[in-house]
């Protein structure tokens, strides 16, 4: 039915595809990231001077659900919406944290009053057409972002 050939071009398709589908379940476990999340908590960011109220986009932002994947962030909003993506993890020590925008000069105990633990963070930034957005882990279920000088939680789902 097949020529050698022939047969042979799909025998090492399939195993190409098996190959390829080995090494993307690979990254998505070394990725803590990926699966869905939802933005369940936002606060007024340490380094925004005064106390911000609740902006519509605050407001748009809280309950928003988010998923991430291989080369994807997904929910219902442009910014955090992206099928270019690209993840870099990363272990942030407290001044790097947020873009380093925490508030001098013990940008350590801010972490920490932001529920981070002690020393470095495991963090993945996401990059996107639409702009790079940093996501910091407080713990394996509990990620911070910033956004318009607002931090958003997002609890995994």
């Amino acid at each position: 039915m097949f020529g050698k050939k022939t047969l042979l071009t799909l025998v090492l398709l399939a195993a190409l595809g098996l190959v390829a589908a080995t090494w993307l379940d690979a990254i998505a476990a070394e990725n803590p990231l990926f699966g869905k999340w939802q933005i369940t908590d936002a606060a007024a960011a340490p380094w925004a001077g005064k106390q911000r109220g609740q902006s519509a986009e605050t407001r748009k932002l809280l309950n928003l659900q988010i998923s991430f994947a291989a080369k994807t962030m997904k929910s219902n909003y442009p910014t955090l919406n992206c099928t270019d993506a690209a993840f870099e993890i990363s272990s942030d020590p407290p001044d790097v944290l947020f873009q380093g925008m925490l508030s001098e000069p013990n940008q350590e105990s801010v972490a920490q009053s932001l529920g981070f633990p002690r020393g470095d963070v495991p963090s993945v930034e996401v990059n996107c057409s639409s702009g790079d957005i940093p996501f910091h882990f407080r713990d394996a279920n509990t990620v911070l972002f910033a956004l318009n000088d607002v931090i958003y939680t997002l609890t995994r789902r």
